[in-house]
């Protein structure tokens, strides 16, 4: 019994760390400078067409986030799998 839940232990302990590891990489790949994807406001006196442009421009960025964020699921959630079940 005892092996066995050494084995357990350990399989747990490296899957923390797989996890951990995991979180760092994603962390460092959206902290890496790659160009952010903001799209430039032009300037313009005209109020309605700023705020559009604004508008526009948060939808885009909110659009990104959203992706990355979900690509961030998939990637921790396929680790995770591959980890339960291996």
């Amino acid at each position: 019994i005892s092996s066995l839940q050494d084995a357990f232990q350990q399989r747990k302990s490296s899957f923390i760390q797989q996890s951990k590891e995991r979180v760092n990489q994603i962390y460092r790949h959206n902290n890496k400078c790659h160009h952010r994807i903001i799209p430039n406001i032009k300037t313009t006196n005209n109020t309605y067409l700023k705020e559009k442009r604004q508008y526009e421009n948060d939808r885009l960025c909110a659009m990104i986030i959203k992706h990355q964020n979900r690509q961030n699921a998939k990637i921790y959630g396929n680790l995770i799998k591959n980890s339960i079940v291996s």
